[in-house]
This record gives C-alpha cells, sequence and structure tokens, in this order.
C-alpha cells in the first residue's frame, strides 16, 4: 500500500531510529503490532514508554523535510516517521497490572488515521484527546513498527503501524475560541486540561512543552482572539476556567528580567535565545485576599493582601516602550531592571503558579501563588513623559523561569507609596469585600 501522506525516511542507518530506543532491535519492535494478546500489549506499552522518553525533535531530524509522494520499497521498521491526518476511530487496551506500575500507563489507545483517501495509519499512543472527533485533524512524530504491507492486506490491523513520540490534536472546532486560535497555530490543546492539575504548584518540566508553544504562538502576528476582560480576582478566584483564554487586564510593571533560554531546541521553536519575565501588580479594587498561614494550627496570622497582588508575564520580546523605558533606567540594556509603567497586557493566561517570597516567609513559609500570563501585546497606557519610570519606589527581587525545567524561584518585596497609603485610609473607611484564597 502506498503510504503518501508519511515522511519516510530514507534507507539509511542514520535515519533509523532504533537507536535512540533502548532495548529494541528491528525484530522485537515488529512484533508489538497487530496487538493480538496480553503479550503484544505489554510490548507495546513498554516500547511506547521508551520512545517517549525520547524528544520528539529527535525524530523529526531523521525524517526527510518534505512528505513523499509514493512510499519507496525502503521504508524499514524502525525508521523516524511524521505525518498527519485525520481521526477515524480509536480502540483502548488495558496494561497488565505489573507493568502499569512500572511504566506508569494504565492503557494504551490504537488510533486509526485516515493519512491519505482511506489510506489507514495505525498509531499506538497513549490516549485520545476525549474531546477528539471523527474528523479532527492529528498530527504525529514516532517510529515505524510495521514493514510496508502489501495491497492485498485488507485487514487494518495489517496495515501500516506507528508508535507516537507526539501526537497533537487540531479539533475542527475547539471547546473555546482562545484554544481553537492555540490549536490553529501549532499547540498540542490536548495537554491544556493537564494545567488544571497543576494550579497553584511551581511551574515544572510537565509545563514546559505547553509554556514554549503558546509563547512561540503569541508572538505571531495578530489578528489573536479577541480578548476577555479580566482582574486578578477573576483569575485567582475562578482559574481553571479560564485556562489559556486571551484575557486582558490592566497592570503595573515592577521589574523586567531577561530570561536566557539555553536549550537549542526551543531556542530553535522560539526564533529567540531569551524571553522575558514581567512582574507585575494588578489591582484589587475593593477586595481583600487573604492567604492562611502554615502554621494556621498553631495560630498563625494569615497573609493579607489589599489594593495590589502580583501579576507574573512572560513574552519573547518587549515592546518599543518598555525598551526605552529599560534604557533610561540602566542607561543601555541589562538582563534585570526595575521599571514602573502602567500597561495594559492581552495574553493567554497559562495557570496559577506558586513561588517562594520573603514576605510569604513570614507566614509559615508558606508559598505565594498568583497567575502567569503569557502576552502577545503589551500597551502601554501612560502619557508620553520625560520621566517614564515615575518616582515612587517599588523593589523587586526576582529570580526568572530557569533552564527547562523552568522551575520559577520568585522573591517579592514592597515598598508602599504614600499614595498607596492614601489609598488604603479611604478604603478602610468603606466595607471591603474579603476573599479567602487558602486552600
Amino acid at each position: 500500500m502506498a503510504l503518501a501522506s508519511l515522511a519516510i525516511a530514507s534507507v539509511s542507518l542514520a535515519d533509523s531510529a532504533i537507536d535512540l530506543v533502548a532495548g529494541f532491535d528491528a525484530d522485537r519492535i515488529e512484533q508489538v503490532f497487530p496487538i493480538q494478546n496480553k503479550q503484544s500489549v505489554s510490548e507495546s506499552a513498554k516500547l511506547l514508554h521508551r520512545v517517549g522518553k525520547v524528544r520528539p525533535e529527535s525524530f523529526i531530524s531523521r525524517t526527510r523535510s518534505s512528505l513523499q509522494d509514493d512510499a519507496t520499497d525502503g521504508d524499514v521498521v524502525g525508521d523516524a516517521v511524521q505525518f498527519e491526518g485525520v481521526f477515524v476511530e480509536a480502540k483502548s487496551y488495558v496494561v497488565p497490572d505489573t507493568l502499569a506500575e512500572m511504566i506508569g500507563l494504565d492503557s494504551i489507545a490504537v488510533v486509526a488515521i485516515d493519512a491519505d483517501n482511506n489510506n489507514l495509519i495505525n498509531v499506538i499512543a497513549k490516549s485520545v484527546p476525549p474531546s477528539c472527533k471523527p474528523g479532527d485533524l492529528l498530527k504525529v512524530v514516532g517510529m515505524l513498527v510495521t514493514p510496508r504491507r502489501s495491497d492485498s492486506d485488507d485487514e487494518p490491523e495489517n496495515k501500516v503501524a506507528v508508535v507516537a513520540a507526539r501526537m497533537t490534536w487540531h479539533p475542527r472546532d475547539a471547546a473555546n475560541p482562545s484554544w481553537q486560535w492555540l490549536a490553529d497555530h501549532g499547540v498540542d490543546i490536548a495537554e491544556l486540561p493537564g494545567l488544571k492539575t497543576r494550579d497553584r504548584r511551581p511551574l515544572s518540566s510537565a509545563d514546559t512543552d505547553l509554556f514554549y508553544s503558546i509563547m512561540s504562538a503569541a508572538a505571531k502576528s495578530p489578528p489573536w482572539p479577541e480578548p476577555a476582560a479580566a482582574n486578578p480576582i477573576d483569575l485567582l478566584s475562578d482559574p481553571n476556567s479560564l485556562v489559556a483564554k486571551f484575557v486582558t487586564l490592566p497592570v503595573e510593571t515592577v521589574q523586567i528580567t531577561r530570561v536566557s533560554v539555553t536549550d537549542v531546541n526551543r531556542q530553535r521553536q522560539l526564533g529567540s535565545d531569551h524571553y522575558f519575565q514581567i512582574d507585575t501588580i494588578g489591582d484589587l479594587g475593593n477586595v481583600v485576599v487573604k492567604i492562611e498561614s502554615a502554621d494556621e494550627d498553631a495560630g498563625g496570622e494569615p497573609a493579607v493582601f489589599e489594593n495590589r497582588y502580583p501579576v507574573s508575564i512572560v513574552m519573547l520580546d518587549l515592546p518599543d516602550f518598555l525598551k526605552t523605558a529599560i534604557r533610561v533606567r540602566e542607561g543601555g540594556e541589562a538582563v534585570v531592571s526595575d521599571v514602573r509603567v502602567q500597561i495594559q497586557v492581552e495574553g493567554f493566561f497559562f495557570r496559577l503558579w506558586s513561588y517562594e517570597t520573603d514576605y510569604m516567609k513570614q507566614f509559615g513559609d508558606e508559598k505565594q501563588f498568583g497567575p502567569l500570563l503569557i502576552a502577545a501585546n503589551l500597551q502601554n497606557l501612560e502619557s508620553d513623559s520625560p520621566d517614564p519610570l515615575g518616582v515612587s519606589v517599588i523593589g523587586w527581587i526576582a529570580a526568572g523561569l530557569i533552564g527547562i525545567s523552568m522551575v520559577g524561584i520568585f522573591l517579592w518585596h514592597r515598598q508602599t507609596a504614600a499614595g498607596d497609603a492614601a489609598i488604603r485610609r479611604d478604603r478602610r473607611d468603606k466595607s471591603a469585600a474579603e476573599i479567602d484564597l487558602s486552600s
């Protein structure tokens, strides 16, 4: 059968991906499909587990740069492949308990994808997105696990099979316009629900792929999705409903940090060896935010936030007005710069993340948590001024998102300006709403 949509590597050792998968040779790989019994389920799950430990870029680097019109007789088990097609159906297989505990996979799926005019390709994957519907586009990077079959093999399980290193979902109709926009710009939105499970936790390697892919997408030219007006209270009180939603809110910058990207694949993905973390504060309005102390049982006092709350923003590049503000402040470029400017941010709400701060250490070492946005656009809300930095003093000491693990350590403190004190005195005379964000 022809593999019109498969980007099959040519027949050379350099194009084989077998050396990337420890413990498997061509003979063993070919035995994983078709899946007929517990033994083949186990072998498929083991191979999927091993392939999943390899960066998809490693497979991509071994495939041809363009799709073939016709498959050659040289496509062999273990070759690196990438292709796309529409979702047809999926079948799930339960992984034996003893193996499931070892590899962390309770089940695997065989996903039938129509790559080109009823040319079905079976993809062994961890799962298919729950909202995936027939006709949705799936893009696959992985390894060929069966040799090319003849046209006389009519049963689907006798046709081509691939074990997926990455399978991304691009729906025809996503849950909301923001998700649809991200899907159309190459983000695997099947991973977005996972952000909700990491609410209020530090950034980790589990966030890495989405973090960089959304940042890369957000840096593209407009039009972006229509932004929904938001404020810090919205993001703090109902974060799960806003994951990856395109929002806009006014904030005030406090510190800007240039974060280096050292991984070559991420540099290629972003088109840059750095991005920027912008530490800001957002207006709480007439709301007081309380976070209970970690020593609550011992009578510890809660952390209280009045007037303002920290909001973290990351962005691939800065607008000119912020670059100018940094130059005025620092006399040139700087890795870290204290800059105070009123801005309007438009970007994708990533999730609530947590980090250590000097302020929160007073409350039993409880971690600070706050909104993290990936910005597409920043607008200057201040009129042109010879003093774009202002005269108030606010100091933030920040450590950016460092390395591929993206474990953020964010040290925050604030000196209150006279204007802020006056606002607080005025608000004490009013009945303020109170929101308790304790876990």
